[in-house]
């Protein structure tokens, strides 16, 4: 390994206009102090390494070569395209050097190269800002976090601030190193040229740094002593009532249907349209250039697409629905929304809390469940409004999981209401199915190509 961070000599990336890097004139003794900025114009980058002997200042020159290659070019225009810190799209770069450094060397980054005991006190001595966590999450996936997350005693909130970071962490897991469609066609889009692909690559790093703004914000709110206003609830506790509450056209038979829409805090995959995976196999190789750009060497590339879909569920007394369910069925397909309906037999009721909840849509999803009363009463509005409204191309599937008990005005089952319910799921072809685990297979028959 040389003793300086020699980035150009890494092979060209075709995005870029240059691959020089210049020293800033700095000089790292740790891994947070190695850094490469990645720029777009012709006078290049610039890199801070170390240069001095040692298996550890060694690790941290290879550091800054990873970062010179799987990071996103101008950062601080990006963050202010979609007004997220600066911190959090830094520390979206240095999650992906953590992985890529990982399955490029086998080796911890973090080992031998990170002071903790700085981290591990600030969080102890209560004083936490945005920054902090910020810079912390730059460490996820690594020993380094983990030990953080373990050391962190000291501090009256420690419960909070170990589990928000838990948290954290395997948020993005699931939803960034889970997904290795997304995340892989998203990070090598940025060693392929046009502004398509630039665009794929931005995808994916403000994905990350949404996270990562998301689970500070929610550790901000549990460390602070002020009052928190309510639409700050905790994931699992019941939400407030509905911030915005729209009634839908009424149909006869059945009770007046009140959409119930909540705040959409929560991240989940929802990723849209076709993409080109590429893969280790295959008939015809296409992308030779990818033997250089491509740690993993894949060369063959196949077509694929997210369905997406509409899930509605029948939340009924004799149906029930838990958030482990909810969230099995959002991993199922990318895009998926989800909406629920309960009726309260009450029409006061209804025009106070909805009796259709709008819990998850367009890749965002609400904190908790609401309230569930227990009767049914909307089964065909429910379904009217997330065929017409939550599809997002004709061909995304919408599922209905009830056990076909249909109640209108009444509150009991009726047959007349059940004819058109059915009438109208064969008319639009909706799939029905009576339990959530049954709508996961079906999901993922479906984005697999095969039909039910």
């Amino acid at each position: 390994m040389p003793k300086q961070l020699l980035v150009e000599g890494l092979p060209q990336r075709p995005s870029q206009k240059t691959n020089k890097f210049k020293p800033s004139g700095g000089f790292s003794t740790s891994l947070e102090s190695t850094q490469v900025s990645v720029s777009t114009n012709l006078t290049g980058g610039k890199y801070s390494a170390p240069t001095l002997e040692g298996s550890e200042f060694d690790r941290m020159r290879r550091y800054g070569l990873i970062l010179g290659r799987w990071s996103l070019p101008n950062i601080d225009k990006e963050a202010k395209k979609t007004t997220m810190p600066v911190s959090c799209y830094e520390a979206a770069n240095r999650l992906v050097a953590n992985d890529m450094f990982k399955n490029t060397f086998g080796d911890d980054p973090t080992q031998g190269t990170v002071n903790l005991t700085p981290y591990i006190n600030a969080f102890n001595s209560g004083h936490i800002t945005p920054e902090l966590i910020h810079s912390v999450a730059g460490f996820i996936g690594t020993e380094a976090y983990s030990t953080i997350v373990k050391l962190i005693k000291s501090s009256p909130k420690s419960a909070q601030i170990k589990r928000a970071l838990t948290e954290m962490s395997n948020s993005i897991q699931t939803n960034v190193f889970d997904d290795k469609t997304y995340y892989e066609y998203g990070l090598n889009a940025l060693h392929e040229r046009g502004r398509y692909a630039k665009n794929r690559a931005i995808g994916l790093f403000s994905y990350i740094a949404s996270i990562i703004a998301s689970h500070s914000k929610s550790l901000m709110e549990e460390v602070s002593d002020k009052p928190q206003p309510k639409s700050t609830k905790k994931l699992g506790e019941k939400p407030d009532k509905p911030t915005r509450l729209k009634m839908l056209p009424e149909e006869s038979g059945w009770c007046k249907p009140y959409l119930a829409k909540y705040p959409l805090e929560l991240p989940h995959t929802g990723k849209m349209g076709r993409r080109n995976i590429f893969t280790n196999e295959g008939k015809y190789p296409k992308h030779f250039h990818r033997q250089v750009t491509d740690p993993f060497r894949r060369i063959f590339s196949r077509k694929t697409r997210s369905l997406g879909g509409v899930v509605v569920f029948d939340c009924s007394g004799s149906m029930g629905l838990s958030e482990e369910q909810v969230q099995q069925v959002l991993r199922s397909s990318a895009g998926c929304s989800i909406v629920c309906y309960s009726d309260h037999g009450d029409e006061a009721k209804d025009a106070e809390f909805g009796n259709i909840h709008l819990i998850a849509r367009n890749g965002r999803q609400m904190r908790g469940l609401p309230e569930f009363p227990g009767g049914n009463g909307v089964d065909l509005p429910a379904l009217r409004y997330g065929y017409d409204h939550l599809r997002l191309n004709g061909k995304s599937p919408v599922i209905w999981v009830s056990d076909g008990q249909v109640t209108g005005e009444s509150g009991t089952h009726s047959a007349v209401l059940w004819r058109k319910t059915e009438a109208y799921i064969k008319r639009r072809n909706i799939h029905h199915v009576q339990t959530p685990e049954e709508a996961v297979k079906l999901l993922n028959k479906l984005q697999r190509g095969i039909r039910k």
